[in-house]
């Protein structure tokens, strides 16, 4: 409900705005209309570019997945998994208020539809804010934005040159939020700054001042910083030399963020209902001989621990190298955090636990060469997300758990007119893999199972492999007028 009002009290502001922008000019015969890579409307007083961008995409995936079923009596493969989507649609407006220097924006969403599981599809107010830029080292954004932090989501996803963005975003990255940001340019456009400070969250849904104990994600304030350093030409920001430079072009940066999680959700990446560490004997879809039962023992008198009382914090540090020449396009991206979650109410509730601690690291390098300048280019991707935590129980061993990721993707794209127009495919390789205590988690076999009766906790379940290896394979038409 507070997610159909948000929406709501968004479609009526940006009415609000198109209308007083109309009626800000001094006569009709002032405004002219017409089209420019979207619909415009203008006057000496306003001026408003309206457009849309289409995403239709294909997925293949294959799960690295088997069935064993005690009545047919082998292992059983899982087969590909097909869907097509409308991956987004998107209503934006973009322009300026009474002078030049006031600037705004405003973009709707279909609720994302996402390849291996899609949301409820609903119309979502992704962005809608602000500038004033009248002095270049002293500019201000305020109202619901993309954050300065997190490389791949500051890219606008219509302006990637592979299908969608890695898993170093898909656990790190940051949705727009509502915040402000202090930024400046130097007006060599050399050097920028941005400091920013949102709701931490990604929509504002507001929470109870009185008792917030729903697990909903509640957060406090999310602190960010970013410097970007451009000794080169001015960098265009976006993916691929798809304008095929004739000057170099380089993009330097290093991002901060500062961020405490108040009241977890219960899927967490970090601290989920029930745990206090990221997987349990059963990460593989069955115990695993190789998870020890002591282990699990200590583990499991955390079942009861509920998420209103699992707070942590976050820091994250980012740096970005993005470099571009003509046919030739490189970026690099590294991020590394440590999330510090609040022990007390977990000392308390278990007596053992001594110290908590996450540290994860997130490396992606991804390069595009045209073989044909500005239509027919080559990509290819490596990403690597590496999650360790630690637990210090006492006078027992140290429990130690990580989880590897890694994404190795290629593919090819056709630009009809640059970003506005293209046909992208690629096809990857997903690959995960649990340890417990430096070793490898095995696959769970079913004569470890002795009951009675013999099978138990392992007939009829899905088993991931590990190190499990999922191939996508990605096709996407995408328009934008």
């Amino acid at each position: 409900m507070a997610q159909q009002r948000s929406v709501n009290l968004g479609m009526v502001l940006g009415a609000g705005l198109v209308l007083a922008l109309l009626g800000a000019g001094p006569a009709l015969a002032d405004v002219t209309t017409g089209y420019d890579k979207g619909f415009f409307i203008k006057s000496d007083a306003f001026e408003a570019h309206f457009g849309t961008r289409m995403q239709l995409q294909y997925s293949g995936t294959r799960p690295d997945t088997f069935m064993f079923d005690s009545l047919l009596g082998h292992e059983q493969d899982q087969k590909v998994d097909n869907e097509l989507n409308i991956r987004r649609f998107k209503f934006f407006g973009i322009g300026t208020a009474f002078d030049p220097s006031i600037k705004w924006k405003f973009q709707f969403d279909m609720e994302r539809f996402k390849p291996g599981g899609g949301q409820a599809g609903n119309i979502r107010l992704e962005e809608a804010f602000v500038d004033i830029t009248s002095r270049p080292w002293t500019q201000i954004r305020v109202g619901q934005q993309k954050v300065p932090f997190g490389y791949e989501k500051m890219i606008s996803s219509g302006k990637f040159n592979l299908v969608d963005r890695s898993i170093v975003h898909s656990f790190f990255g940051v949705d727009q939020e509502p915040a402000v940001d202090l930024f400046g340019q130097s007006f060599g456009k050399k050097f920028r700054y941005d400091v920013a400070v949102s709701t931490g969250i990604s929509d504002n849904h507001g929470f109870s001042t009185r008792n917030d104990v729903a697990a909903d994600g509640g957060s406090d304030f999310r602190y960010m910083g970013r410097v970007t350093w451009e000794p080169l030409d001015p960098y265009v920001f976006e993916q691929g030399a798809v304008s095929s430079p004739e000057r170099p072009q380089l993009s330097l940066q290093l991002a901060g963020m500062l961020n405490r999680d108040t009241i977890p959700n219960d899927t967490d990446v970090f601290m989920p209902k029930g745990a206090i560490l990221p997987f349990a004997p059963d990460v593989l879809g069955a115990t695993s001989s190789t998870f020890p039962a002591a282990t699990s023992t200590l583990l499991t008198s955390w079942s009861t621990v509920s998420n209103n009382r699992k707070s942590y914090s976050r820091e994250e540090l980012e740096a970005v190298a993005a470099f571009k020449y003509r046919r030739y396009s490189v970026e690099a991206q590294a991020i590394v955090g440590q999330v510090d979650p609040e022990l007390k109410y977990l000392k308390a509730k278990s007596g053992v636990l001594d110290d908590l601690t996450f540290d994860n690291t997130g490396l992606r390098l991804q390069a595009g060469v045209f073989v044909i300048p500005t239509k027919i280019e080559i990509v290819a991707r490596y990403a690597l997300v590496t999650r360790e935590a630690t637990a210090q129980l006492g006078g027992n061993p140290d429990v130690r758990e990580e989880i590897d990721l890694t994404e190795l993707r290629a593919g090819i794209n056709w630009y009809f007119s640059k970003h506005d127009w293209k046909w992208q495919t690629d096809i990857g390789q997903l690959e995960t893999e649990w340890k417990l205590n430096g070793t490898r988690v095995d696959v769970p076999v079913r004569s470890a199972f002795v009951g009675p009766p013999v099978g138990l906790g392992f007939d009829d379940k899905v088993i991931q492999n590990n190190p499990r290896k999922d191939w996508v394979i990605q096709s996407q038409f995408q328009l934008q007028f």
